[in-house]
């Protein structure tokens, strides 16, 4: 749907969408709008009138005129085809007197909206703008506030940078300030919050989805305890260059990567992790022995922290990637399982930290002691090196314990690697080649101790000064173990 919009603009040669098209692109993002129909003279707009059903709301359409209610161009509650008629015709003149160099391109006619409660009690509806624009640094922004035809008078408003999840969509509306207006006030009942939040997300989306979108305003977004309704949008687009990249400042979750599969009797999905999944990776480590958290982390801890968990959960997607296997969750327009276990929780997960110049990637792998030896860790690690092979990532580097043998395995069995004893309890480099062997650099005749086993020197730290370049988390925790 948005892409056919996006092609009707193409053909009419124009950057703005019309009444019509704008409510059908909200529509096709699931944003409740108002039905609409574009008049093209008055009697086309009674003829829409009848068709909608009275009363209805007509507006007028010209691509000059940003705020119609400048030259009264709005006019509500026509309850029947005389009052639509003679609106329309003042209308009309109104423009011609006030903006003469603004096209009139017709009228919308919509529906009323209703904004009072079941019972015909005092409006509970709040005014809300929702919009889009464009940074020349950050690119895409999100816009929300208090709207209404007030919306300049007003410094309630707050941005933030696409995508957006739940979380980031509640801290949009409470940096606002728009939130007590929301809360319910004076025996009328709160908004209904889920509503605005999925609003505000699927707002997002469209930054990601539609890279010719320029701009968007929602005003005004009506609230109440109902749900929210879209009154009003304007849309207008843009040229998008061949190649050109992504306008985003912050990667979007790359859902594309998610795949589906079955272990014995139970699917599994595997994805890349997303921020709410902090509390599912907390538990994933709480349900982990100790060993397996002391081969994962390379010393003895009892649990991790909440900021390490929001740390690992909450990614930047462009410089590192963690994939985890879900069991009792189902992927995006798949059906349930009836044989996966419930509620889903985190049964694997394999992450990557590349490095500035994407030269290499230190990764960790964990597989749940009750999954180990299924296949998990083999299938994880070949899924993080198909996406490191595909941003162009030369080598994953991976610091184990010695006597961590299913790692060393792995590792063999994965391609080209080296092992770097450090001693019985220091541990050792573990790497994988991520490209074709042919296409990774050549270690050089400086750094050819480390990859020779013969000419190993007996002190581990003169080792590590011969290793490859390696990424500073992989160094630091290398000094850590010997220290």
């Amino acid at each position: 749907m948005a892409a056919a919009l996006h092609e009707q603009a193409l053909a009419a040669g124009t950057e703005w969408l019309d009444q019509a098209q704008a409510h059908a692109l909200l529509h096709a993002y699931d944003i409740p709008t108002l039905p609409t129909l574009l008049a093209r003279d008055v009697e086309e707009a009674v003829a829409a009138a009848n068709t909608i059903g009275y009363p209805v709301a007509l507006k007028i359409v010209s691509p000059q005129i940003i705020h119609k209610t400048d030259v009264g161009g709005v006019a509500l509650g026509l309850g029947d085809a005389a009052t639509v008629r003679a609106a329309a015709l003042a209308m009309a003149e109104r423009v011609a007197r006030l903006r003469p160099q603004a096209s009139l391109r017709g009228f919308a006619v919509q529906a009323m909206a209703q904004r009072n409660g079941k019972h015909g009690e005092a409006s509970v509806a709040q005014e809300l703008i929702v919009g889009i624009s464009h940074d020349p640094v950050f690119g895409p922004v999100l816009l929300c506030g208090v709207g209404g035809i007030t919306v300049e008078l007003h410094k309630q408003h707050a941005v933030a940078l696409p995508p957006l999840n739940t979380a980031l969509a509640a801290d949009l509306v409470a940096r606002s300030g728009i939130a007590p207006l929301l809360a319910g006030f004076r025996g009328q009942p709160p908004a209904d919050m889920p509503a605005l939040l999925s609003t505000l997300c699927k707002v997002a989306q469209m930054c990601s989805d539609l890279p010719w979108l320029a701009e968007l305003d929602i005003n005004p977004l009506l609230v109440n305890e109902h749900g929210v309704l879209a009154l009003d949008a304007r849309v207008r687009l843009r040229t998008v260059a061949a190649h050109e990249p992504s306008r985003l400042a912050i990667v979007p979750y790359p859902a594309a990567l998610q795949e589906r599969f079955r272990v014995g009797k139970v699917d599994l999905v595997l994805r890349p992790i997303r921020p709410e999944d902090g509390n599912a990776l907390g538990a994933f480590y709480e349900a982990a022995s100790a060993a397996d958290l002391r081969l994962r982390f390379l010393m003895a801890r009892r649990s991790v922290s909440r900021s390490e968990l929001a740390r690992f959960s909450q990614i930047d997607y462009d410089r590192e990637m963690a994939f985890v296997v879900m069991a009792g969750e189902t992927m995006e327009g798949s059906g349930a399982s009836e044989l996966a276990p419930s509620p889903p929780r985190i049964v694997a997960e394999a992450r990557a930290v590349c490095d500035p110049d994407n030269q290499s990637a230190e990764f960790a792998l964990q597989v749940a002691s009750d999954w180990q030896r299924k296949g998990l860790g083999r299938l994880l690690m070949e899924k993080l090196i198909r996406h490191l092979r595909s941003r162009g990532t030369a080598e994953i580097i991976g610091l184990c314990l010695n006597e961590n043998t299913g790692m060393k395995a792995l590792a063999q069995d994965l391609g080209r690697h080296r092992f770097i004893p450090h001693g019985p309890r220091t541990p050792s480099w573990a790497c994988c080649g991520v490209g074709f062997i042919a296409n990774i650099p050549d270690i050089g005749r400086k750094n050819r101790l480390a990859a020779h086993p013969k000419s190993w020197p007996a002190h581990p730290r003169r080792i590590n000064l011969r290793l490859p370049r390696l990424c500073h988390h992989a160094q630091r925790r290398a000094r850590h173990a010997r220290d």
